[in-house]
């Protein structure tokens, strides 16, 4: 079985580790490794860093609802109890705090209307 099949079993476990598993014989079936410095690109991938947010942003609202920032999650399983398997989340970028505000609707799914849900917010 191949090394990076136990490195995943292992929950991706350093190479370095594995050789001390190896060394003090503690799986059976784990091969010898040959060389520590193996690299993982599901490692890599969460070794990541996202680039800082700009200081100065490039848009800025300037009236409530000029920038709404929105997030659609799902499908959720299980639905809620009333059969809503999708959630809609908006948030105004204004930075007045006496005007910010969060929207959040849970949706079964499909094409469901939209009508009346900015009446609730204008």
């Amino acid at each position: 079985m191949a090394l990076a099949v136990w490195h995943g079993r292992f929950g991706h476990l350093g190479f370095d580790n594995l050789q001390k598993l190896v060394h003090n014989k503690m799986v059976r079936g784990l091969p010898s490794l040959d060389h520590v410095n193996q690299v993982c690109g599901v490692c890599l991938a969460g070794k990541q860093r996202r680039a800082p947010f700009p200081d100065n942003a490039r848009r800025r609202a300037a009236h409530a609802l000029d920038l709404v920032h929105g997030d659609l999650c799902g499908p959720i399983s299980p639905p809620t109890p009333s059969g809503n398997m999708y959630l809609l989340v908006l948030i105004s970028s204004i930075w007045d705090q006496r005007t910010k505000w969060t929207l959040t609707r849970a949706l079964i799914g499909g094409a469901q209307p939209m009508e009346g849900w900015w009446a609730s917010v204008a």
